[in-house]
């Protein structure tokens, strides 16, 4: 029998310790693939809510410079890069630029660096700014890769947040919605038309915004509670007896409370089917029954109703026209208006709103009427006009 020499179990014991370590390599690779890759993974949604999170901020900043609460166009760097540090992102390689809507008013152009200090005025062309746009980063050391020669792993995120115009509510959020058509030619709506049209485009009626003091319009030959209220016009939106006839712009002799825009009989009671998703332009359902209040604020802030409905404000669809009967039937929504609604009457009572718009003092609240942009809903496209509800939201 023939014994291996001493050289022979040299190259065997060589041969074994580097197959040892290959194995090693091998192993180290593998688990390092599992927990670096891991840590990779959590750092890839850690990015993604950085992005989510720092345009969201940005695009918040933006919108009180386009409403002129913020002057100063830095703070939208200041505010995207305090949001990533505050959710462990890379505040020293990201990228935060500003996109403007293109001349559809619905896609994008190319965006731009924001802006690092206060311009001048006239520089920052603020009306077509949409929103702001994240490139996050976030950067894992590695541990057991570092022997396959790997030692980080940078994970990306991009996010973009937009100003985008109202189009719809969520379920329940609008209890109530008023005609905006005048009382003409059959129309059944208000005296003072909430709407104007031109070639099919609705717009607001400046003479239906609120005013304070006001001497138009109001109740007619019956002094009502819309009198006893300051300012005006004053639009009855909820008649919870189904008889009250004073409102902003007397509805005709031949429709019991609260106008129907044309909706046969009576029973219209401005009540909205709260149990649907709505969007505009639209049908919205009507309801019977007793009123609903919003189970939380619709508007972004501390001046929204949630479930009072009196002395507060509400975003609510203005339709052009009705179809069916009052207590089965549908009004055509065309936008949306926001509205300080009062309660007057006992029980449930029924509802007055005024149409207002932002920046002027509410006489009753002693304060300025808040930014209209909601707390959440559905959007879509350019903000057109300075009385259109708005939302901000992420868009990709």
């Amino acid at each position: 029998m023939l014994r291996p020499t001493a050289a022979r179990r040299c190259d065997e014991r060589g041969i074994t310790l580097i197959m040892v370590a290959l194995s090693l390599v091998a192993l180290c690779a593998v688990g390092g693939l599992a927990l670096d890759g891991g840590a990779a993974y959590a750092n890839r949604r850690q990015s993604q809510n950085a992005a989510d999170a720092s345009s969201l901020a940005g695009t918040i900043v933006l919108d009180d410079i386009r409403t002129g609460d913020q002057p100063d166009e830095s703070k939208i760097l200041a505010a995207v890069t305090a949001s990533l540090n505050a959710n462990e992102a890379d505040t020293s390689n990201f990228t935060c630029e500003i996109v403007e809507y293109d001349a559809s008013g619905t896609g994008y152009g190319s965006p731009y660096a924001c802006p690092t200090v206060d311009l001048a005025p006239g520089v920052f062309d603020v009306d077509d700014a949409a929103g702001v746009q994240v490139h996050a980063n976030k950067t894992h050391v590695t541990s057991l890769m570092k022997v396959v020669g790997i030692d980080s792993v940078t994970s990306k995120a991009n996010a973009t947040a937009t100003i985008q115009a109202a189009r719809g509510l969520e379920r329940g959020a609008a209890p109530f919605m008023l005609c905006g058509a005048g009382n003409v030619a059959g129309a059944k709506g208000f005296e003072i038309p909430i709407l104007t049209s031109v070639a099919g485009n609705y717009a607001l009626n400046p003479d239906a915004l609120y005013r304070n003091p006001y001497t138009g319009e109001q109740s007619g030959s019956d002094v009502g509670h819309a009198a006893q209220l300051p300012g005006g016009p004053w639009y009855l939106v909820h008649d919870d007896n189904g008889n009250d006839a004073d409102n902003g712009g007397n509805p005709p002799a031949s429709e019991s409370g609260v106008p129907g825009c044309g909706m046969g009989g009576a029973g219209f009671k401005g009540l909205v089917n709260t149990k649907l998703s709505y969007t505009i332009p639209g049908f919205w359902d009507t309801k019977t029954g007793q009123v609903e209040g919003p189970s939380e604020a619709v508007l972004r802030g501390p001046d929204g109703c949630i479930a009072s409905l009196d002395g507060c404000y509400l975003v609510l669809p203005i339709g052009a026209y009705g179809d069916g009967n009052g207590t089965n039937g549908e009004l055509y929504n065309v936008r949306f208006g926001m509205f300080f609604v009062v309660q007057v009457g006992g029980g449930n009572g029924s509802h007055y709103v005024a149409l207002m718009e932002p920046g002027q003092v509410n006489p009753i609240t002693g304060v300025a009427v808040p930014n209209f942009v909601l707390a959440g809903g559905v959007g879509g496209g350019r903000v057109v006009d300075d009385n259109q509800p708005y939302v901000i939201k992420l868009s990709e």
